[in-house]
């Protein structure tokens, strides 16, 4: 059981994690964000925004599955 906490960025990295193949998502019993940003404040590079969007699609995608 795991139970993670993320804030700002954060958060966003949290979310990233079930990006990851190798992450079982059902570790995850609680997971809560604070202020995490859903699109990007600042976009440095290409690199970022496409970590953005490949997190709000996987998102999207699961938002109502359990």
């Amino acid at each position: 059981t795991l139970f993670r906490s993320g804030h700002s960025l954060g958060g966003l990295v949290g979310k990233g994690l079930f990006l990851d193949p190798s992450f079982s998502p059902a570790q995850v019993q609680v997971m809560m964000n604070l202020a995490t940003p859903s699109i990007p404040v600042l976009v440095f590079d290409q690199h970022t925004q496409h970590f953005y969007n490949q997190v709000e699609e996987l998102w999207l995608r699961n938002r109502n599955s359990s």
